[in-house]
């Protein structure tokens, strides 16, 4: 089962967007395709975005690992993307000064280990 691109387009999004930002690539290709998604709530948080979701008719695009987390907490069905949109890149960044914090080591070495796991 996978959403469809036009339901992707008529259903209204909760936008995830921790920095601020009003884009993703996910809206540059639809953009490219000549559509576009109705954004009616910014979510700053995870966790809110999902609460939203789950008492609405909206969609949440997220990274599968994420989405997953999330659907064990929550009232929620992960569906994968039509397969002609460009998968979505997570990034993790930080200030060089904090790089040698024990905390922020441990982080990083959970998040290979999730991503690779041996």
């Amino acid at each position: 089962e996978r959403i469809t691109l036009q339901q992707l387009i008529a259903m209204p999004h909760v936008f995830h967007s921790p920095l601020g930002t009003s884009e993703a690539s996910l809206d540059r290709y639809l953009k490219s395709q000549g559509f576009n998604r109705t954004i009616s709530v910014n979510s700053q948080s995870y966790m809110s975005a999902a609460a939203i979701v789950s008492q609405s008719d909206h969609l949440l695009v997220l990274p599968s690992m994420v989405a997953e987390l999330l659907a064990s907490h929550w009232p929620l069905k992960s569906l994968p993307l039509p397969e002609d949109v460009p998968d979505y890149h997570l990034n993790c960044v930080w200030h060089p000064v904090h790089a040698q914090q024990p905390a922020l080591i441990w982080l990083k070495a959970l998040m290979k280990e999730l991503v690779n796991p041996e």
